[in-house]
C-alpha cells in the first residue's frame, strides 16, 4: 500500500485543489484518460481534485459586447461545458484604438487591448473587430492598410502566446458580419463592399497562414432564415429580444465545445482508501 500526502497526490497528478468531501479528478485531456493505471493508495486527507475551467475571451467592439460575456456564458452553462467567459470590447472601437494608437471611446484613454487580453490568461480567444473600420473607409480610404497593419502585429503576439497551462490558446477567427443598407453612398453601403471585397478576405487568409480557426459567421449569418430581421440599424442586431446575439453566443460556443477537449471526471467515492490514477509501466516508489 502506497501512502502520500495531499501535497503530493496533487503535484503527481498535477492538478488544482479544490474544497470538498470526497475526491474528483478531471483530466486535462480527456484522451489522457486511455494512458492510465489503477494503483491502490491512502490520501491522508478528503480533497476535490479538478482542472482549471477553460477560459474564453471574447474580443472586438459594441457587436462583441452584445453576445459577450452574459449570453455567451449562459449559453456554455446551460450546455454543462466548464468555462469563464470575459469580454474586452469597447463600442466604436476600430483596429487603431485596439492597438492605442488612438484614445479608446468607453474610458477615454490609450488603451493596448491584446495586452488585456493575454493578461486574461485565455485558453480559447474569440476575435471579431473591423467593422468600424469598413465603415471609416469611406471618409478615408487607407482604412484597410491601417487595419491590416495593426491586426498583424496583433495577430503576431497572439500566434506566439502561452498562457499559464504553457499551451498556445486557441485562436478563433470571425469574418465580419454584413452592414446593411439601400443607400448605395452611405458609408454603411460601402463598408460592405469593403468588407466583402478585402476585409474578410484577408481574415480568411490571415487563419489559413498563421493556423488560427476561421469562424465564418458572414456566410453562416447569410444561411439564417430572415436574417436581415436580426438588426435594429444595419449594423448592431438588438432586433426581436437581441435574437441576433443570442444566434451568435450559440455559434461560438458550439464552436469552442467542438475544438476544445471536454474533460473526463472520476469520481472518488471514498476519502480514506481510494485509487490513483498512474502512467502504465510506470512506478512509484513507496
Amino acid at each position: 500500500m502506497l501512502y502520500l500526502t495531499l501535497e503530493d497526490f496533487c503535484a503527481y497528478i498535477n492538478c488544482e485543489l479544490l474544497l470538498g468531501g470526497f475526491a474528483v479528478l478531471k483530466a486535462r485531456r480527456s484522451r489522457a484518460i486511455l494512458r492510465l493505471g489503477i494503483l491502490p493508495l491512502i490520501i491522508l486527507s478528503p480533497l476535490s481534485v479538478s482542472m482549471a475551467t477553460t477560459r474564453v475571451v471574447a474580443i472586438g467592439d459594441s457587436i462583441t459586447t452584445g453576445y459577450s460575456p452574459t449570453r455567451l456564458q449562459n449559453k456554455f452553462n446551460g450546455s454543462g461545458f466548464d468555462a469563464n467567459v470575459f469580454t474586452v470590447a469597447s463600442g466604436g472601437c476600430d483596429s487603431n484604438r485596439y492597438t492605442g494608437k488612438m484614445l479608446d471611446p468607453s474610458t477615454n484613454t490609450l488603451r493596448n487591448y491584446a495586452d488585456e487580453v493575454l493578461a486574461l490568461d485565455p485558453d480559447v480567444i474569440i476575435f471579431l473587430l473591423g467593422t468600424n473600420d469598413a465603415i471609416d473607409y469611406k471618409d478615408d480610404p487607407n482604412a484597410f492598410f491601417g487595419y491590416s497593419q495593426n491586426m498583424s502585429s496583433v495577430f503576431d503576439k497572439f500566434g506566439t502566446a502561452k498562457n499559464s497551462h504553457g499551451e498556445s490558446p486557441l485562436i478563433i477567427i470571425s469574418s465580419l458580419l454584413p452592414v446593411l443598407s439601400d443607400d448605395t453612398e452611405s458609408a454603411a453601403h460601402i463598408a460592405n463592399k469593403q468588407i466583402n471585397d478585402s476585409f474578410n478576405p484577408w481574415l480568411i487568409q490571415q487563419t489559413q497562414n498563421r493556423g488560427f480557426l476561421l469562424k465564418d459567421m458572414n456566410t453562416l449569418i447569410q444561411q439564417q432564415g430572415n436574417w436581415q430581421d436580426y438588426y435594429n440599424d444595419g449594423i448592431h442586431l438588438w432586433a426581436n429580444d437581441a435574437a441576433g446575439y443570442e444566434w451568435m453566443a450559440e455559434e461560438f460556443r458550439d464552436t469552442v465545445i467542438s475544438a476544445v477537449p471536454e474533460p473526463a471526471t472520476i469520481t472518488f467515492f471514498s476519502t480514506a482508501c481510494i485509487f490513483l490514477l498512474h502512467r502504465k509501466r510506470r512506478r512509484l516508489n513507496s
